[in-house]
Parts: structure tokens; C-alpha cells; sequence
């Protein structure tokens, strides 16, 4: 969330500090004293596993990479889990793999030269996924078919002549299945935390929400809400039309995959929108206008509530063990968290009558800085037990895990682009 002012204060007798807000959205006034996730013996515990996971992550090509990934990564969790107010180490987490991403996929992008890689493409979609191919193969391309292989440890980065991954193929069932573990993994265990924690999307989407006036309220996407109090209506939540033209966007990228006989994560994968070039153009277009241009006039995640994959994420949403939970009966329907809210998860059913947000709800966790009673948490499905202490090292490790490549990419290719 964006913030006009801020100020921190100190209860008289006390030890508790508590931040007032300004939400950029109406001007109102709240508090709030977010409790931190759980002590700082727990915390140092998560954040050197944490630090553990990325050395390992980091270190084998280059040892000092290893370090500071570790080090850079377990303050991360340690201030995420004792800070009370973490918006600024997740945007900041968050945002920085979204640059590396970027970076390093046009640093591959111009060290493959346009004809070599146009020959890349062509001979990378005939053989995708096909017995009889050969066991090892070389990959350029930043591809997420093969990001859980490096994370599994079967890929070997950089052992060429070339910057390259050397990967073993799924040449077979068994091994298409080992692949697709850490996909299957991650959409389970996070649901659409993958979207408010790890996606690169997300990330880039977060970094042009800038700024705290709100250009366009977009008041024929959202219903009228006027609380029961009696007090002046005000804009709510999306309008239902609108959050499902996500789901039919899906739905065309499901025809669009068998149509072509790829696999669907093909679809949004650099080598399919350079060979299918009117399709990469649209997609271009619509991230530049959803993932830019009306985030930053709107402060929301907008590429984010339209998107297809996102929405393929949100039907397994309900076997994620993590949902953010409203405790209806502290709650007194200050509707903070719905302005809060980048996604419109928020609304006032969900608040009044639900006690949960809606399925597009990524768990970047604002709901539960800006709530003044303290009623909004992170919590083990099904139970009352708060869950920030586990989800948030996990989902920074995972973010580590996911952008393994690009990282090494960059550090790899920079040189040879600058011919140092």
C-alpha cells in the first residue's frame, strides 16, 4: 500500500509502537500495531534455514553469490518476521527478482543474436516433450520447464563453451512427473501467494504502483457499497463480470495450447510468442497497459486480477494449508483492509458474512498491517492457528528457488554483452 503519511507513535506506560496511516484511496485515518510472526529466537532459526537454502542455491557456480544470497535473503526473513509493518522488505523482494528476470532474459535475448535464436525456437518446439529425445540437451532460453530441474539439482549451469543450462530432458513419464513437482508444489502450497510472493508479474506490476493518488477509481468496474451504519456509500469490490474475464482468458489459452500442441505454460513462454509473433504483440500490449499504465493509475494490481495463470492457481487455491481469516467478532467494520486490498479480495460480504477474502486474495499480507483491531491473520486452513512464522520463510525461499537461472544468466552474460 501506498502511503500519503506516516508517523510512528508510542503508547504512554507501554511498549507497543503503532503507525497511523492515510489510505491513498479516501484519506482515511486508521492505526494499526501488526504483532510481529514470532519471536526472534524462531526468527533467527527461519532465517538461517532460509540463508541455508539459498547459499545452496547460489553457491555452486559462484561461492560469493552464495553469500550474499544467503545473507541478503535470511535478513529478508528475519525482518519480515519481526518487523510490523513488511510491505516494504516483500515489494522490495519481490521487485528486485522482477528486474533480475528482465535483465537477464534480454541479456540471453542479445547474446543469442536474432537469426540464431529464431533457428532456437524453431528446432525447441518440435522436440518438446517427445520419446526419443536425447537424455541431455542444451537450453539458452529462460525456461520454466526447466527452472525445477536447477532447482532439483539435475541441471548443470554454465559446463559449455557457451553460457547455457546442460539439462536432462522428460524424455519420459517418470521423469515429465519429477519435473512437474515443484509446479504442482507451489501452486498447492502458496495457492495465490505465488502471485503476491514469487511471480516476477507481480513484482513488475508492484513497482509501477507508485506514487499515492488515485487517477482512476473505475467506477463502472466496482459495485456501491453503503454500509450499514448509515454511513455515505463508497466504491467496493470489482463487479462479478469483471473479476471472471479472467477465467475465460484461460479458457482461451487451454484452446490456444491444444490448437498449437504445446503444453499450456508454452503459451506464456518467450519462444512461443516470438514464433507466434501476433500473440507475442498482444501480449505485450496488454502488459504494458494492465501491468503498468493502470496499476499506477489505480495502485492496483491490475495485470494481476486478469490474469489466466493466476486464475488457473486460484482453482486449486482451497488445497493451499495457508488463507488469510477475518475474526468476525473483533471486527468493527472500519472496511481498512478492503481499502487496503491491491486485488479486491477485500469486500464487504467477504468482511461481514464470509470472514475471508475472495479467492483472488495473494496473501501479501497489507489486510493485516492496516486492521486497528488486530482481527485479520494468516492462518492454517481449517484451524486457528497463526501461520505468518511458516509461510513467510517459505515463500522466500521459494521466490529464491524460482529465479535461480536468470540470476546466473545475468552474472554470466553481462561480460561477454560489455565486452569485458
Amino acid at each position: 500500500m501506498e502511503l500519503d503519511q506516516q508517523a510512528t507513535l508510542q503508547d504512554s506506560g507501554s511498549s507497543t509502537y503503532m503507525t497511523r496511516v492515510i489510505l491513498p484511496s479516501t484519506g482515511h485515518h486508521t492505526r494499526f500495531s501488526m504483532e510481529p510472526a514470532t519471536s526472534t529466537r524462531n526468527a533467527v532459526i527461519a532465517a538461517a534455514a532460509v540463508g541455508g537454502f539459498c547459499f545452496y542455491l547460489f553457491f555452486r557456480p559462484y561461492l560469493l553469490l552464495g553469500v550474499l544470497a544467503a545473507a541478503s535473503m535470511g535478513a529478508a526473513t528475519f525482518w519480515t518476521l519481526r518487523a510490523r509493518e513488511v510491505q516494504h522488505v516483500r515489494r522490495t523482494v519481490l521487485i528486485t527478482f522482477s528486474i533480475i528476470t528482465w535483465a537477464g532474459t534480454f541479456a540471453i535475448l542479445a547474446w543469442i543474436g536474432p537469426s540464431s535464436l529464431v533457428k532456437w525456437v524453431a528446432d525447441h518446439l518440435r522436440v518438446y516433450y517427445f520419446q526419443g529425445m536425447p537424455m541431455y540437451g542444451t537450453t539458452i532460453i529462460p525456461c520454466t520447464r526447466a527452472l525445477p530441474e536447477i532447482t532439483l539439482g539435475i541441471a548443470m549451469y554454465g559446463q559449455e563453451a557457451q553460457p547455457g543450462v546442460i539439462l536432462k530432458w522428460p524424455s519420459s513419464l517418470v521423469m515429465l512427473i519429477m519435473v512437474m513437482v515443484p509446479f504442482v508444489a507451489t501452486a498447492v502450497v502458496f495457492g495465490r501467494g505465488w502471485c503476491g510472493w514469487m511471480c516476477f508479474f507481480g513484482g513488475t506490476v508492484e513497482a509501477f504502483m507508485s506514487g499515492s493518488k488515485i487517477h482512476w477509481p473505475l467506477r463502472r468496474w466496482r459495485m456501491n457499497f453503503t454500509p450499514p451504519d448509515g454511513e455515505a456509500s463508497f466504491l467496493g469490490g470489482l463487479k462479478e463480470e469483471v473479476k471472471d474475464i479472467k477465467y475465460g482468458l484461460a479458457l482461451a489459452l487451454l484452446l490456444i495450447g491444444l490448437g498449437a500442441a504445446v503444453p499450456i505454460i508454452c503459451i506464456v513462454c518467450w519462444t512461443f510468442l516470438i514464433q507466434y509473433l501476433w500473440i507475442g504483440l498482444l501480449f505485450i500490449a496488454a502488459t504494458v497497459l494492465f501491468a503498468m499504465v493502470v496499476p499506477f493509475m489505480t495502485k492496483k494490481r491490475w495485470f494481476c486480477i486478469l490474469c489466466p495463470v493466476g486464475a488457473m492457481i486460484g482453482l486449486v487455491e482451497s488445497l493451499s494449508p495457508f488463507r488469510i481469516k477475518i475474526d468476525k467478532e473483533k471486527c468493527d467494520k472500519c472496511y481498512d483492509c478492503m481499502r487496503a486490498c491491491p486485488m479486491y479480495a477485500m469486500t464487504p460480504k467477504a468482511i461481514e458474512e464470509k470472514g475471508k477474502p475472495v479467492l483472488d486474495c495473494v496473501k501479501c499480507g497489507r489486510c493485516i498491517e492496516v486492521c486497528p483491531k488486530e482481527c485479520v491473520d494468516l492462518y492454517l486452513r481449517g484451524t486457528n492457528m497463526k501461520v505468518r512464522s511458516w509461510f513467510v520463510p517459505l515463500a522466500l525461499g521459494a521466490t529464491a528457488a524460482w529465479y535461480v537461472w536468470f540470476v546466473f544468466a545475468l552474472i554470466q552474460l553481462t561480460p561477454h554483452l560489455l565486452g569485458i
